[in-house]
């Protein structure tokens, strides 16, 4: 099957909502560290798609196989991790939010394909840097982030979803230059 990823538009509402609807009580919270029904939510993706930060990854049978968030939002605890350029301006760093992937779809390529998808997107976009953070406990993410030679960078809590608390992470840059 082959897949590709563009900017989600109005018109991908739909598919989106029936993406997330279908994915997120598949994924495991605790490797992840999200919250049913506050974060990653369906108002989060619609609010990026009317920002033109949500990505979507088709197959070739128009089917909605991943989505992403990708900004140069990052929390203040990024301040604190040794990036490669900790001098650079905000425009200049991509930042990866909330990679979803179908988990009915998994080892099939389609991380890969959204991964390669930024890299060239932050390429053209004239960014200096790709970060990103995760779960501690979401080994699968950092294997594949690895695999793509993003390098690690740091570890340190980042306040919860529900701001009841906080989550160990890991993040992870990719230098484009």
């Amino acid at each position: 099957m082959k897949y590709f990823v563009r900017l989600a538009t109005e018109q991908d509402k739909p598919a989106v909502t029936k993406f997330y609807d279908n994915s997120l009580p598949l994924i495991d919270e605790k490797q992840t560290s999200w919250i049913k029904n506050i974060y990653p939510s369906i108002d989060t993706a619609l609010k990026a798609i009317d920002l033109s930060q949500l990505f979507v990854c088709y197959d070739s049978n128009d089917n909605v196989s991943g989505t992403m968030i990708l900004n140069n939002q990052s929390d203040k605890e990024y301040e604190n991790i040794t990036w490669d350029n900790s001098e650079l301006d905000p425009n200049q760093i991509l930042v990866i939010h909330t990679l979803i992937i179908d988990p009915k779809k998994l080892n099939q390529g389609i991380a890969s394909t959204m991964i390669n998808f930024i890299k060239e997107f932050g390429k053209s976009n004239s960014m200096i840097t790709i970060r990103l953070d995760t779960n501690f406990k979401n080994t699968p993410a950092q294997k594949l982030y690895e695999k793509h030679q993003f390098v690690f960078r740091g570890r340190t809590n980042l306040k919860s979803f529900d701001n009841k608390g906080w989550d160990d992470c890991v993040f992870y840059e990719f230098c484009l230059k």
